[in-house]
C-alpha cells in the first residue's frame, strides 16, 4: 500500500465529524514536556510529562506521564514499549488510569520536501473502578516540511483512536476519537525542539459528541 493511500483516515475521520448531532464544544490547553535519549546503539529511552487543560483552560482535566523503551530495528523502522499513568480529574472524584502500550514508527522515504511519518499504538488500558482491560488502537500520519534555510518546519498531523471492546468502565467498541493538528516546529539547539499550534479533538460520547478547539506547546529535549 502507497503512503498516500493512508489519507483515507483523516477523510473517513472528518465524514464523521460531519455528520454527528449534539456536539459539545470547549477550548483547551495542552502542556507537553518530552525527553528522549540513547541507551545502546539500537536503544533509547522516552519520557512524557503533559497536563491538559479544560473549560476555557480554566481547570486542569488530564495529566498524563509515559515512559518507554525504544528499539530501531533500521533506519525507517523502529518498536517502542511503553507504560502510562493517566489521572483525569472529575468534580465526582479523581480517575486513575494504568496504560500498557506497544507502538510501531515507520519513516517513508521523503514525498518531494515533506517528511512523512506512520505510527501505529496499541493500547491495553485499566481505569479504576472496572474489571475489563480496554483495548484501543491509535493510528497516526504526519508530515513535516522544513523552511528553506531556517530553522523552523512546518507539520500536519492526524491520528484515528479505535476501541476494539466495549468495557465496564465506560469504552465503547468502534471510534474513539480523532485528533487533526497543524502547527510550527522551531529547533532551537542539537538538544531542544519545540512546537506549538492547533488541535482538534473529536470524541465520541455516551450522549453527545465533543469537539475540543486545542491550542498545544511541546518541548522536546534529546539527551
Amino acid at each position: 500500500m502507497k503512503t498516500r493511500s493512508l489519507l483515507v483516515v483523516p477523510v473517513l475521520a472528518a465524514i464523521h465529524v460531519a455528520f454527528a448531532q449534539g456536539v459539545v464544544e470547549d477550548n483547551r490547553a495542552w502542556l507537553n514536556i518530552n525527553g528522549t535519549g540513547k541507551i545502546s546503539k539500537d536503544w533509547s529511552w522516552y519520557g512524557e510529562f503533559q497536563p491538559r487543560f479544560r473549560d476555557n483552560s480554566s481547570k486542569l482535566d488530564q495529566l498524563t506521564l509515559r515512559v518507554a523503551a525504544i528499539q530501531r530495528i533500521s533506519p525507517r523502522l523502529s518498536v517502542g514499549y511503553g507504560y502510562g499513568r493517566i489521572t483525569n480529574y472529575r468534580p465526582a472524584g479523581d480517575v486513575h488510569e494504568d496504560r500498557l502500550w506497544q507502538m510501531v514508527t515507520y519513516n517513508p522515504p521523503a514525498l518531494g520536501p515533506v517528511n512523512p511519518q506512520l505510527r501505529l499504538r496499541f493500547e491495553q488500558r485499566m481505569v479504576d473502578g472496572g474489571s475489563d482491560t480496554g483495548l484501543r488502537l491509535r493510528l497516526q500520519t504526519r508530515g513535516t516540511r522544513p523552511i528553506e534555510g531556517t530553522k523552523w518546519s512546518v507539520f500536519v498531523s492526524n491520528e484515528y483512536l479505535y476501541n476494539l471492546n466495549s468495557t465496564d468502565w465506560g469504552a465503547t467498541r468502534g471510534f474513539d476519537q480523532n485528533r487533526f493538528s497543524l502547527g510550527l516546529g522551531y529547533q532551537t539547539s542539537k538538544q531542544v525542539r519545540v512546537e506549538f499550534g492547533y488541535l482538534n479533538q473529536y470524541s465520541r460520547g455516551a450522549s453527545a459528541d465533543r469537539s475540543n478547539h486545542v491550542i498545544f506547546f511541546t518541548t522536546v529535549f534529546s539527551f
